[in-house]
This record gives C-alpha cells, structure tokens and sequence, in this order.
C-alpha cells in the first residue's frame, strides 16, 4: 500500500513550508532577541515561556488533534469549529488563574505583568491559531497556514528589530510578543470563519465525553510541553539566567532541526485516523511502514546538528558561547523521537489515547525526578541528560504498550 499519495505528499509540502517558515522567521528573530536581551534576559523570557507552555494545553483541550479527527471522520467543520471556540474561552480564565498561582511558587522574582503578556499571548493569540491551523489541515488547505505561518514570522522578525533598535527590556519584548500573537490568532481564525463560518454552541451542549476527551488530550500535550519545557523553568530555580538563556537557546536549536519530522508527522495525521478507524493492527501497521522516513529525517537532523553547533555563538553573540555544547549533547533527541512518534500517533489514532497519556505522565514523572536530582548538582547537563533519558523511556513504553495491544491482552 502506498504511503506517500499526492494528497499526502503536498500536505507534506504545504506543512513542511509552513513549519520552515514559522521556525525560519523564530531564527531570525531568535537571534535578534538573543542579541538584545542577552544570556540573562533571554533565560527569563524562555522561562517565563516553558511556563506557560505547560499550561496551555489544558485551555486548548486537545483541539489540534480532535478537531483533525472529527472533521475527517464526521466532516461537521462549522460545528466542530463553535465548539472548539467555545471551550477555549472557557478554559482560559482557569488556565491565567493556574498559571499565576504557579508562577508565585517557580518564577516569584518574574514581574507579575511580563508574565501575564506571555500567557495571554499563548493561551489566547496561540490557542486561536491552533484552531485555525487544524481546520485548513482536516479541511485539505494546509497552504494557508504557509501564509499565515509567513506573515507571522514577517510581523516577529519586524517586532524583534524594533527591540533590538530600542535596546530594550524583557519588558518591552513580552508586551511585542502578546501584540503579535494576538494579531495572528484573531485573522487566522477570521480567514477559516469567513470561508466555512461558525455555529454558534453553548457550552452546555457540549457532552461530558468531549470535555473529558479534551482533558485526556491536554493532559497528555502538557506532558510532552513539560518534559520539553519545564527543565527551562526548574534551571533558573536551581542555576541562573545565563544559564538559562543558552540552555535554552540550544534547545531552539534542536526544535528547529527536528521541523521535517514534525511536518511529515503532521501531513499523515489524517491518514493516522483513517487506519485507527479501521482497527489497532492496522494503525500499527501504518507506523512501521513509515519508521523508514521518520528515522532518515531523524538521523539527518542529529547529525547535521553535531556540524552546524560551533557556528551558532556568530549569529546569536558570543553571551551564548556554550550553546555549541548544549546542542552537541542533546542532537540525539530527535532520532530517539522519530522512533517514539509514530508508535505514539497509532495509539491516538486507533482510540488508544488514554494509554499514551498514562506513558507521558510516566515520563513527566520521569523527567522532573531526574531534573531536581541532576540539575542542582550538574546544572544545564543535568537537564540535558534528563531530557534524553526521559524520550527513550517514552520508547520503551510505547513500544511495550504496543506488544500488549497486538498480544491480544488489551481489547478496543
């Protein structure tokens, strides 16, 4: 059976260009702000970013995901789209209220309004393009969100020159950052309503199942955002900012190499679905046919990381000097995920969600367990060697979640 249809090989390409864009754009600027801020201001603002992260998905409620998968299996986009919205903004003043409570107990030296721009921007700014993104997916127009992918990355680029051109804060950087995502949310959502439009759903029409389906979701999300993001915010608990800031930086680095991956990943998301409506097997099938792209993909990015890592400091500034070696110690990251991914996306696929989640609340368990032994004594290696032991013990259950599925102990 063929993987790579036309469909999905031009989904592929309208991704992977939206994804280069987006992170092409984030370099750009990412090295604009590194200069401006500096090590020490760079390791607030990556901090104060992890944060928020890790509480996003639980405003989100699986959205991306099940927005794919309803519009592909139920094909009800306006429906789907009012729901989704309706439970976004029921989420969000929830998820600022968690967010400030655990910011006074991990970031108290952070201002409190700085921090307030960051959430607002990506509870708010970011959940709303989330939403937009996955309805030109399931809708087969995953061109636009190249286009809006580009146009965001033109508005940072320009907002990061300001900064660098005003010599400013972390301050001034927070409230251009809250600007530009709010920005890009509201059109992007704009352009997808003025083409399918929005039924209006109260929330009390919504089932129990879809708000539980949607916290399984985001409990499983917030999982993977915090064993990528919460070592950033746990480093300038136990270190400093500067250390922070080219940990964090290094990091950036590894994200933007793994983007053919993420967008390959994201292109057969749909055909995921298709074989997990038909049976496990058959999801698990899918996953091992396309291992062989996955993992060239994957070995391509770690090793093209191990090259390019001394040559990093002359774009971002010599405050980043150790960044080289961050990235050298954790370019296996993406070969480790690109076995770990497709076994993660059959489970999802094949309604199996729940057993995914169970694996990544083990790996978060995982990850800050080793992060507040290693980090205090071992600083940023301590969080680097956290973080690739947590992605093969990810492998393994997967792996090992999959054996008892296909063994016959486990029953759809």
């Amino acid at each position: 059976m063929k993987i790579l249809y036309a469909s999905t090989l031009r989904r592929t390409m309208w991704i992977l260009l939206s994804y280069f864009a987006r992170f092409g754009f984030q370099a750009a600027s990412f090295s604009l702000v590194a200069r401006s801020l500096g090590s020490d201001g760079f390791g607030v603002f990556s901090a104060t970013l992890a944060l928020t992260l890790f509480i996003s998905p639980f405003v989100e409620l699986g959205a991306y995901t099940l927005i794919i998968r309803d519009v592909t299996v139920k094909s009800y986009p306006r429906l789907v789209l009012g729901s989704n919205l309706s439970l976004i903004f029921f989420s969000l003043p929830i998820g600022l209220l968690v967010a400030v409570g655990i910011k006074l107990i991990l970031l108290p030296h952070i201002s409190m309004i700085s921090f307030l721009a960051v959430a607002l921007a990506v509870f708010l700014g970011g959940r709303l393009q989330v939403i937009a993104s996955a309805m030109n997916v399931a809708t087969d127009k995953a061109w636009r969100n190249s286009v809006v992918e580009i146009i965001s990355g033109v508005l940072q680029t320009i907002l990061a020159i300001v900064l660098l051109l005003m010599k400013g804060s972390v301050e001034i950087w927070c409230a251009l950052f809250l600007a530009q995502y709010l920005t890009v949310g509201i059109a992007s959502l704009g352009w997808v309503a003025k083409d399918i439009g929005i039924e209006t759903v109260k929330l009390t029409s919504l089932s129990r199942g879809r708000i539980w389906e949607g916290l399984s979701f985001a409990t499983s999300t917030s999982a993977s955002g915090t064993y990528t993001e919460i070592d950033k915010t746990l480093l300038i608990r136990f270190t400093d900012a500067h250390i922070t800031g080219f940990y964090a930086a290094g990091f950036r680095v590894v994200l933007f190499a793994a983007i053919p991956l993420v967008a390959f990943l994201a292109a057969v998301s749909p055909r995921f679905f298709i074989e997990g409506n038909s049976s496990p097997r058959a999801a698990f099938a899918f996953a091992k046919r396309i291992m062989p792209y996955t993992l060239g993909l994957g070995l391509t990015a770690s090793v093209g990381l191990w090259f390019v890592a001394p040559l990093i400091p002359v774009v971002i500034g010599s405050d980043f000097s150790e960044t080289p070696m961050v990235v050298r110690w954790i370019a296996l990251y993406i070969l480790i995920q690109a076995f770990q991914y497709p076994l993660a996306d059959a489970l999802t696929a094949s309604g199996l969600q729940t057993m995914r989640t169970v694996g990544q609340i083990a790996g978060v368990a995982v990850n800050i367990g080793l992060n507040l032994w290693l980090i205090p004594v071992y600083d940023w290696r301590g969080a680097a060697f956290s973080a690739l032991i947590t992605q093969l013990c990810l492998l393994m259950f997967f792996a090992g979640a999959w054996w008892h599925t296909l063994s016959g102990k486990h029953h759809r």
